[in-house]
């Protein structure tokens, strides 16, 4: 969901912002900067990258500034075979010059930046943060994440590009019934097949209403033949390696904590005593309410008036994980007790007092 909802954002020719202190619109362009295709994690190689997204995205900076393309065609080409990273940083400031002086902006949405964070060299990462500082009113960041920031590098080594890309966090849930059903019609219309509205509806149930799995899912049963049995979806799509591929994803997206409170919600909602079911949720809620929070702004769980739910195929999922993740260790801030993921740690020598634990 993330990446196409990223994508869109870049490709949308109608984007501008308005300035409130001077009453004008002022040109925005949203470039994508794949970091799938990054060659190499040093400073050279991923200024070059950054200007090949610019390069590649001439005509969308041509609806910004006619000049723009010309300077930036004219700037990668004289890096583009270089390997001193003195070359190409300077290349990429002369660009942000050029957007500078015609007053436009530029917004570089990094995508996947899970793994380019945990791996970069400090120099590219320290980069960003001095680009940023030069050109502030020039330069923004967009980053396609996984998990929170802080999950993927100690925010201390991040420093002050911590403080820049976690200023505004928006989390990629669901699509609304009305999106959700737009994605099953290009599946028909691809397909050649039509499905009922009960159908279409039990899709969009069963996925929780999540692009790839929607449309995994869609997929699936227009190939059907004979259709199955509406009961047995469930377990026959589980089976598919596609399906188990993208629920692993959403499951390795999640922090240690998340991955421990779905997994204990999971197993009180699957209890059969209504009285031990609610004495389980209660002590779930206790424990992992942070977590819970934050799963529900993703929507893989919900508390309803009816209780909590996760969609079905997520929670069929959940309850098959044979281990947890350890995850990253964290305080309870209630009991002053540290965890790694479900599990409490306990000191050597027995000792439970929170200051006599050092976190490495």
């Amino acid at each position: 969901g993330k990446s196409n909802l990223l994508g869109f954002l870049c490709h949308c020719s109608e984007i501008v912002i308005a300035s409130p202190s001077r009453g004008r619109s002022i040109g925005l362009a949203p470039i994508l900067v794949d970091l799938n295709n990054l060659p190499d994690n040093d400073p050279s190689t991923f200024y070059r990258v950054v200007l090949r997204s610019l390069y590649e995205a001439r005509a969308q900076l041509a609806a910004v500034e006619q000049s723009l393309p010309t300077a930036v065609q004219e700037l990668y080409r004289k890096v583009e075979g270089r390997t001193d990273p003195f070359l190409s940083q300077s290349a990429l400031r002369e660009v942000l010059g050029s957007f500078k002086e015609n007053g436009a902006r530029l917004v570089l949405v990094m995508d996947p930046f899970d793994q380019f964070c945990q791996t970069a060299a400090t120099q590219v990462l320290d980069t960003l943060r001095g680009l940023r500082d030069s050109f502030k009113a020039t330069l923004s960041y967009i980053v396609g994440l996984r998990q929170e920031l802080a999950y993927l590098r100690d925010p201390v080594e991040l420093g002050e590009l911590y403080e820049i890309l976690d200023t505004h966090v928006c989390r990629v849930g669901p699509m609304e019934c009305e999106d959700a059903r737009w994605v099953i019609s290009q599946v028909e219309d691809g397909m050649g097949c039509s499905f009922t509205d009960e159908q279409a509806g039990q899709l969009i149930d069963l996925t929780g209403g999540y692009p790839a799995l929607l449309r995994t899912a869609s997929l699936w049963l227009a190939q059907a033949s004979p259709m199955p049995d509406a009961a047995a979806w469930k377990e026959q799509l589980l089976a598919r390696p596609a399906m188990q591929s993208r629920l692993e994803e959403m499951w390795q997206g999640l922090t240690g904590e998340e991955q421990a409170a779905l997994s204990v919600l999971c197993t009180a909602l699957s209890s059969p005593s209504e009285q031990e079911r609610q004495k389980s949720i209660a002590q779930v809620e206790g424990k992992h309410r942070r977590a819970l929070d934050r799963l529900q702004a993703r929507r893989l769980c919900d508390e309803t008036n009816a209780g909590w739910r996760i969609f079905p195929l997520f929670a069929a999922f959940v309850a098959g994980v044979e281990r947890i993740s350890g995850g990253r260790i964290w305080l309870d801030a209630y009991t002053d007790r540290f965890f790694q993921g479900d599990k409490e740690l306990t000191p050597r020598g027995g000792c439970a007092a929170a200051g006599q634990i050092r976190l490495l």
